[in-house]
C-alpha cells in the first residue's frame, strides 16, 4: 500500500480492498490526507480515437461489466445507437478528452 501500514492505520482505512480504496477517496477529497494536500490545477487527457476504440474503452468501464453481468446485455450497444449517426463515419477519429482531477501533497516526516 502507498505508505504502508501507518498510513492505513491513520487513517482507519480497513481490511477489504474496496473499503481501503473509499477510505482514500475520503481522505484525498475531503482534506484528510496526511500532510495535508492541495488541488494540481486543471489537466485533462486525450485521445483520437474511432468509434469502435471508443465503445472498446467504455466497454472496459467497471459499470459497464457490472451491467452486462446483471441484466445480461451490453449497454455500450445503447450507446452506439445514440451517438452513431452524430459520430459520422466511424473509421473517422474525434479527440475525446478525459478532465483529470489531481491532489498533490507531501509525505509526512512520521511517514518518511
Amino acid at each position: 500500500m502507498f505508505a504502508g501500514a501507518e498510513l492505513g492505520e491513520r487513517l482507519s482505512l480497513g481490511e477489504k480492498r474496496e473499503d481501503i480504496l473509499a477510505g482514500l477517496h475520503r481522505a484525498m477529497w475531503h482534506g484528510q490526507w496526511p500532510g495535508g494536500g492541495s488541488d494540481a490545477g486543471e489537466w485533462s487527457m486525450h485521445a483520437d480515437l474511432t468509434l469502435d476504440a471508443f465503445l472498446g474503452y467504455v466497454g472496459t468501464w467497471s459499470a459497464v461489466v457490472k451491467a452486462r453481468a446483471a441484466e445480461g446485455q451490453d449497454p455500450v450497444e445503447d450507446l452506439r445507437a445514440a451517438i452513431a449517426a452524430p459520430w459520422g463515419d466511424p473509421r473517422h477519429a474525434r479527440r475525446v478528452t478525459w478532465p483529470l482531477n489531481i491532489r498533490a501533497g507531501r509525505k509526512p516526516e512520521a511517514l518518511a
